[in-house]
């Protein structure tokens, strides 16, 4: 009799999901430039805050540092409830397109919002969608970019295997 239910319980235990801390808690750089960070473009936290790439000078501006996973993940601004966004619309909706600024927005409460929600892997943020025909996330083809290569503005554009513009790294 206690056999069955030892049983069940074990297999309800083994499908639990745990809930997952951030793997990464850094600043994020551009490429291996450590001199480099994700900075926003106003002193202040806020919502609709564009996001730019600056030195990373703990004099003028502390770097900001975001909590992510590898694979699905959002990018939280550490501390405060923002977080990495583009193509989201105030209306819910979404607008995939190249060059979509990235900003901070109010992380949503919902478990799956596109335009908020992203996959990190192999040095490259895709932005995630959902396919409502098979139930399922898909890669929307857009990826977190460096504008131009240099200061300035971080957008989406389309992905691109080995393009250097499109490549992010992490502190350890």
């Amino acid at each position: 009799m206690l056999a069955p239910i030892a049983i069940i319980t074990l297999a309800a235990l083994a499908t639990a999901t745990p809930l997952k801390r951030a793997s990464h808690t850094s600043t994020i750089h551009p490429g291996g430039r450590t001199d480099l960070c994700i900075q926003t473009t106003s002193q202040y936290y806020g919502d609709s805050v564009d996001i730019a790439i600056r030195p990373c000078n703990p004099c003028s501006q502390q770097p900001i540092r975001f909590e992510f996973n590898d694979g699905p993940t959002r990018v939280k601004l550490e501390g405060y409830n923002y977080c990495l966004v583009a193509g989201a619309t105030s209306g819910g909706g979404y607008t995939q397109a190249d060059g979509n600024v990235a900003h901070l927005g109010v992380c949503p409460t919902e478990s799956w919002v596109v335009g908020y929600e992203w996959s990190f892997h192999d040095g490259v943020f895709q932005q995630l969608g959902t396919s409502f025909a098979a139930a399922a996330v898909t890669s929307l083809d857009q990826c977190l970019d460096n504008k131009d290569g240099a200061f300035g503005a971080v957008q989406t554009w389309r992905c691109y295997d080995g393009n250097q513009n499109q490549q992010w790294s992490a502190d350890a």
